[in-house]
């Protein structure tokens, strides 16, 4: 679960009649579940879940309820990301940009293609008698389609999408076209 939060804050250091507005986005989410689930037997285990999907819509009792281990949003741990920035200022994905060296014709465009993948499960079963098991799955696969519950549970083990550790690849493209000479 991710929420943005924008705040702006108006800068007047630029003369008199100059103004210059820059934001500052904090993106709050919350990860691994941090709930000890073999405390009452004076023991320490947690159930593996990597991050907080909230099981209802937003302003119910279920968006603070974790869909994938059932935990409060409170027992994931909170990380907090702040950027700073102008408002004229976007983020890309693919940036163009001339070739100085090949004359006035060449372009090189980039592009960043990110590959998510979830590997082996790492729910921990024993976790309410203080123990420690995994059940062995090594990859997870949806048991349904896409937009529909099934999507996010895995056709193997039964678990949860989040119980299966991300593994995040990244890939540069580039791509160069050569001037073009006009005879």
């Amino acid at each position: 679960m991710k929420k943005r939060q924008v705040v702006m804050k108006k800068d007047c250091t630029g003369g008199k009649n100059s103004t210059t507005s820059s934001s500052m986005v904090r993106t709050v989410r919350y990860v691994e579940c941090q709930k000890n689930h073999a405390a009452n037997i004076g023991g320490y285990a947690v159930d593996g879940c990597r991050e907080f999907m909230a099981s209802g819509d937003e302003g119910t009792n279920g968006a603070l309820l974790c869909a994938a281990c059932g935990c409060h949003r409170n027992f994931h741990r909170r990380e907090v990301e702040t950027e700073l920035g102008f408002w004229r200022m976007k983020k890309r994905q693919v940036v163009m940009k001339k070739d100085c060296t090949g004359g006035k014709n060449s372009t090189t465009s980039s592009s960043m293609v990110r590959t998510v993948r979830y590997v082996e499960c790492q729910k921990n079963h024993a976790a309410n008698i203080g123990g420690y098991a995994v059940d062995g799955c090594r990859e997870f696969m949806a048991s349904g389609d896409e937009g529909t519950n099934g999507a996010l549970l895995c056709a193997a083990c039964g678990c949860h999408r989040n119980f299966h550790r991300r593994e995040v690849e990244t890939e540069v493209v580039c791509e160069y076209s050569p001037p073009t000479f006009n005879d």
